[in-house]
């Protein structure tokens, strides 16, 4: 695909942290209700989901009573019993999906042409000191992300766990001083829970990962610590 069609201008600003309805949504007024029905049964229920599935098509080769009903709606089935998905369906997720990774990429540089150089970016346990943030930050800044009391699967930890960043980045903005500052999984900070979901890996560009334990209250206490800033 050639890059003067990826404008991105198309998109919703914040499409980035959908997920869930609001995710579906977006795709039924893409793409079409058939194509949101295919990342549905599949479960891919946000953008970074959709954006690393290797191949959402595979589905199409599956040998299971649970997606005759997709398949039939989605593809075309052949004389020898295997399946083709249908041109318009592939072509309108590939092309959002294309779209969606250019929206990404310009996030990132949206964030590198701006007058500040975060050196190293650390997301720390709630245990976690704040000597190693710069003195005329650490006096004022709301160092604790808002818990949520619930228990939650995975990818209702994972959205919760992004809501509460978002609104740290809110909160703290005007202290930090960076206009319009905000984390977006998938490009500045990496999730990726244990499987009896009892901690969860958090990692950032710079190589620093961090585990954080499930905390008495049924939810992952985090507090963000930026620990060199560069500002210009």
């Amino acid at each position: 695909m050639t890059r003067t069609l990826l404008d991105t201008s198309k998109l919703p600003q914040d499409v980035i942290t959908y997920t869930d309805k609001q995710f579906y949504d977006f795709i039924t007024s893409f793409c079409g209700q058939d194509a949101s029905d295919l990342l549905s049964i599949q479960a891919i229920r946000f953008v970074d989901s959709f954006l690393t599935i290797q191949d959402i098509y595979s589905i199409f080769e599956l040998d299971s009573e649970d997606v005759k009903d997709i398949q039939a709606k989605c593809s075309f089935k052949k004389r020898n019993g295997t399946y083709t998905v249908k041109p318009g369906i592939k072509s309108t997720l590939d092309h959002v999906g294309a779209l969606l990774k250019e929206m990404q990429k310009q996030h990132v540089k949206i964030k590198k042409g701006q007058s500040i150089s975060v050196q190293s970016t650390a997301l720390l346990s709630s245990s976690s000191s704040l000597t190693n943030i710069p003195s005329d930050v650490n006096t004022n800044i709301n160092s604790i992300v808002t818990p949520f009391i619930s228990n939650k699967d995975e990818l209702e930890h994972k959205a919760l766990i992004e809501k509460s960043i978002e609104e740290w980045c809110i909160k703290n903005e005007e202290i930090i001083k960076i206009t319009d500052f905000n984390l977006i999984s998938g490009v500045d900070y990496l999730l990726h829970f244990s499987q009896s979901l009892d901690s969860v890996h958090i990692g950032c560009p710079c190589g620093v990962i961090c585990n954080i334990s499930l905390a008495d209250s049924g939810n992952f206490k985090v507090k963000l610590v930026f620990i060199i800033f560069t500002l210009s």
